[in-house]
């Protein structure tokens, strides 16, 4: 009983979490399983429970804030900027202390050169604050997604938006379900 009212909650909380994709080439990574009768479930199919199992230990560096989140099997390591250019972790969060410095001109060639995927947590800008010079940074735009993230990899560039907008920029009031999602955009981009 618990588990499917667990479901239901997290089948709710999907409900109100939009996720968009935008690829430069057609690629998508999509992480699945075939089941005992044969079919075919994509990764957001999964329960929460099953997705915890699935998901591997990560190690996330993270430019400001630690999230207040309880997942055993992520790590997570507060950096400072200049990590950014060394990209020795799985993916980064960044927090709302930093976007204002990392959307300069100065971080930009650092920012467009990301190979890892990298997330704005509560960013209440667009992608392009960070890797346009002619978009300045700026919490007056209509935001898009609760977080945003982006990657360059060797075969393209992609650039996600996960969840609602949100009024707060405080990491804390990130609700759960939406940094599962962006771990989970982490682990199917290292099995692309």
């Amino acid at each position: 009983m618990r588990r499917i009212v667990g479901v239901i909650c997290v089948s709710v909380l999907l409900a109100g979490c939009s996720i968009s994709v935008n690829t430069r080439e057609a690629t998508r990574f999509i992480v699945s399983s075939t089941g005992e009768d044969g079919s075919v479930r994509s990764f957001s199919d999964f329960t929460y429970e099953e997705r915890i199992e699935i998901l591997e230990p990560l190690t996330i560096g993270v430019v400001g804030e630690i999230p207040e989140y309880d997942n055993t099997i992520i790590d997570f390591v507060q950096v400072d900027p200049d990590a950014l250019r060394d990209q020795q972790y799985d993916g980064y969060f960044v927090t709302d202390d930093y976007f204002e410095e990392l959307a300069s001109a100065e971080w930009q060639p650092v920012i467009t050169s990301l190979t890892v995927p990298t997330f704005f947590i509560n960013s209440n800008s667009p992608i392009q604050a960070f890797t346009d010079a002619s978009v300045a940074y700026s919490t007056n735009f209509e935001p898009t997604g609760h977080s945003i993230g982006l990657v360059f990899g060797e075969k393209e560039e992609l650039e996600w938006s996960i969840g609602e907008p949100a009024a707060s920029s405080d990491v804390n009031d990130t609700p759960p379900i939406v940094l599962d999602l962006i771990l989970e955009r982490i682990v199917e981009y290292q099995k692309g």
